[in-house]
């Protein structure tokens, strides 16, 4: 890019023309047997030597040097040394009406820098804006110093400028305009105006030709056409453009077409060291691209992680990197981000709360990191005041004060609410106070299409009451059925929506739904289907949809989509840690096939689980937590020494059948230890349920039970293929040979995941589940199904 200080090209050959005697210099020159720049230096060196006074030969050497370099001049007085600095310096005291050596000086001290010039009437002191200041008063067509002097300036501030026809106040925006105004060539006078203007304005800006209207997309394009290494200028146009957008850029070997990614890459190429480049780019691949980036040292592949930790080693104050960085994290992975102190280890927890101490105003940084804690956890974050502690309430509310426009800050907020609980909430018109209803209303109101916060909204309706939503064409009301068909409709995919839809139809009632591929009627039963359809593990599903079948109707659901990922994850993608007998092909289809014929008897399961065909049915349900694992209790030992424990997880309880606590309890023992201990497990069960004032429970049918709910197990984990895949990506499924791989066993959801679908499989094979669950239909009279 042509510098903002460009020296006058005639002022140098004008000098050089003194030499002309010279021959050696001569042929040099004509024949290119120097490098140009070291010529230009040795050359003014001379003029400066022959004509000390030519204060034009010191600004323009001073043009040459690097803001480090030192060079020496022969002077009437003997050898001095000069830096970039005292070379302008020198002009300036030589010719105290140099204008581009005050601009030039300029440049090169820090904003608030003060530096002495020696005038013919004395020295005076001139800070930076003071010498762009003096520098136009010389020269008001000087546009590099009138651009220059707007850089300094803030976006409101105004400065009046001396000019001939006398003072006139200038606008940040206004320098900028005249800067081009004065030269239509100059690419950063571009560049910055449009720094200035928000993406729906348009500016009138004065050329050679005649106004001519530019937008901020305008503006960028004509700095890059104007200087085609403008790497800023393709990062800021980058940043305008949507994901799928194609622009053309003008370029001097002819017009090129460039999409957001394309911008990103080519800013980098031309800038290596672009920190916010990386970033950018990091943020449009998906969790495993690779994409391969241009560098000094040639080419070399990135990953999305691997441009955040680019940004992040380029800048380690780079706060939304680091958040960035933290998106693409699993909860409890750990990664190494190399920092000017060394390398450090971080989690996704320390990612966010980095990012925050780097910004304490990122709003979004908060809001994520309420999501990684617990309702009663409390966290402490680094503040310029100093420490302060938050509670997963206490981040969603600070993510809302500094952004009142969070609409998910607000809905999870309002997850965290009790349904007559009130809260207040700090906004930027004062203080105020919410009930979970306001804060899904208010959520909604900021984005109409947030299809999750109809669906929470609609569950603390009753089923005749309506609410007003503000939208943005203006207030609606909805009942709860309303609110659910609009979360289908923003949402085709919502398996919960369509599910509670349907519990509030009658058993004939048939309803239109809005789809993307048009208007669709179902019934209670049609949505039913739909919401198993999409969430094959939905359990509630299919229990309401049993009820509405008679004894000897069959239905057909439709999970082959299910099945299918979860056949490919264990058969294929994560072969390697998986045993060979539930890898094989044959077993895996005969195992899916068989499973689909399981599914068309949930209601008829459900009432058997439930005690149905027993004695006494209510003998085997009860209040239940299903969910007793060893990571849901704690110890302590009371005043007598005597172990005591205590239950976490509350939010699972609920009236069900004993055999799915008992399931819930213990399947996370190893399937060893179930084959060894499960009956040991029952036993102990029904005998402490006895000695607590229980009924006596049939040891068999317990068991068929908890075969029963075995069974059923290894059916409702295929859906949980896409929460492995999240957290573990297949390209690294590829590499992973054992379970000891640090990319399975440190990283809960994917460990915690594959492990059930290991074991629920082997069980399945051992214990023959499916000629269990074949002698149970027969047993019971129950007609084979399809």
């Amino acid at each position: 890019m042509q510098g903002v200080n460009s020296p006058p090209k005639h002022s140098l050959f004008q000098t050089s023309a003194q030499l002309r005697s010279d021959r050696d210099v001569q042929n040099l020159v004509k024949y290119e047997l120097l490098n140009y720049k070291h010529l230009c230096r040795d050359l003014l060196q001379r003029v400066i030597e022959h004509n000390p006074a030519d204060s034009t030969a010191f600004h323009n050497l001073g043009h040459l040097l690097s803001a480090s370099d030192v060079i020496q001049v022969q002077l009437q007085g003997g050898p001095r040394e000069f830096t970039k600095k005292g070379l302008h310096l020198e002009s300036i005291r030589l010719d105290n009406g140099n204008a581009r050596a005050y601009n030039n000086l300029g440049i090169l001290l820090s904003a608030d820098e003060v530096i002495q010039v020696r005038l013919q009437g004395g020295p005076r002191e001139f800070t930076k804006k003071g010498l762009y200041l003096e520098s136009i008063r010389l020269d008001n067509g000087n546009a590099r110093a009138y651009n220059n002097l707007g850089i300094l300036l803030s976006a409101d501030e105004v400065i009046q400028v001396q000019l001939q026809g006398g003072p006139r106040e200038f606008t940040k925006k206004g320098l900028h305009l005249e800067s081009i105004r004065l030269d239509n060539g100059c690419a950063l006078a571009y560049y910055m105006l449009g720094t200035l203007l928000s993406a729906d304005k348009v500016i009138q800006v004065q050329l050679q030709g005649g106004p001519r209207e530019f937008t901020l997309k305008d503006l960028y394009l004509e700095s890059i056409r104007l200087e085609n290494g403008f790497a800023l200028a393709y990062f800021n146009l980058g940043t305008l453009l949507s994901a799928d957008e194609v622009i053309q850029v003008q370029l001097q070997g002819g017009s090129r077409e460039f999409t957001k990614k394309d911008l990103y890459l080519e800013s980098i190429r031309l800038d290596n060291g672009d920190a916010h480049a990386y970033n950018h780019l990091g943020t449009l691949l998906s969790a495993d691209e690779v994409i391969q980036v241009q560098l000094q040292g040639g080419p070399r592949e990135f990953t999305k992680k691997g441009l955040h930790l680019e940004s992040i080693r380029l800048d380690n104050g780079h706060a939304r990197a680091y958040y960035m960085l933290g998106n693409a994290l699993s909860a409890d992975e750990v990664i190494q981000v190399q920092l000017q102190g060394g390398p450090r280890e971080f989690t996704l927890k320390d990612l966010y709360l980095e990012s925050i101490r780097l910004n304490n105003g990122f709003a979004l940084a908060y809001y994520m990191l309420g999501i990684l804690l617990s309702a009663d956890k409390v966290i402490q974050v680094q503040l310029q005041g100093g420490p302060r502690e938050f509670t997963k309430k206490g981040l969603y509310l600070e993510s809302i004060r500094l952004d009142n426009g969070c609409a998910k800050a607000y809905y999870n907020l309002g997850h965290l609410l009790s349904s007559n609980e009130v809260i207040q909430v700090q906004l930027r018109g004062g203080p105020r106070e919410f009930t979970k209803k306001g804060l899904f209303l208010e959520s909604i109101r900021l984005n109409n299409g947030f299809a999750r916060a109809y669906i929470n909204l609609s569950t603390l309706l009753s089923a005749d009451e309506v609410i007003q939503v503000q939208l943005q064409g203006g207030p609606r009301e909805f009942t709860q059925k309303d609110l659910y068909l609009e979360s289908i409709r923003l949402n085709n995919g919502c398996a919960h929506a369509y599910h509670n839809l349907g519990t509030l139809l009658s058993a004939d009632e048939v309803i239109q739904v809005q789809l993307q591929g048009g208007p669709r009627e179902f019934t209670k039963k049609d949505l039913y289907l739909e919401s198993i359809r999409l969430d094959n593990g939905f359990a509630i599903a299919y229990t309401n949809l049993g009820t509405l079948l008679s004894a000897s109707e069959v239905i057909q659901v439709q999970l082959q989509g299910g099945f299918r990922e979860f056949t490919k994850q264990v058969g294929e993608t994560a072969k390697a840690v998986m045993p060979d007998e539930i890898t094989e092909p044959r077993f895996l289809q005969d195992w899916k096939q068989e499973i689909l014929e399981v599914a068309e008897y949930a209601n008829e399961l459900g009432c058997f689980l439930s005690g149905g065909g027993s004695e006494s049915p209510q003998d085997y349900v009860g209040l239940t937590h299903n969910n007793l694992q060893i990571d849901n209790a704690f110890f302590w030992r009371n005043e007598q020494n005597e172990v005591e424990v205590g239950l976490l997880d509350w939010g699972i309880l609920g009236c069900g059948p004993l055999s799915g606590a008992m399931q819930g309890c213990i399947s996370g023992a190893s399937t060893e230890v179930l084959l060894e201990h499960r009956d040991a497990f029952l036993r102990a069960f029904i005998d402490s349920y006895a000695e607590n004032g229980g009924p006596r429970l049939d040891l068999e049918r317990f068991k068929t039970m908890s075969n029963l709910q075995m069974l059923m197990w290894s059916m409702n984990i295929t859906s949980n293929v896409s929460q492995v895949l999240k957290f573990t990506k297949p390209a690294e499924w590829a590499e992973i040979k054992d379970w000891m791989d640090p990319r399975l066993l440190d990283r809960f959801q994917t460990r915690a995941h594959t492990t059930q679908f290991k074991e629920a499989l082997q069980l399945y094979k051992k214990w023959n589940l499916y000629g269990v669950f074949q002698k149970w239909r027969q047993e019971n009279g129950l007609p084979k199904k399809g």
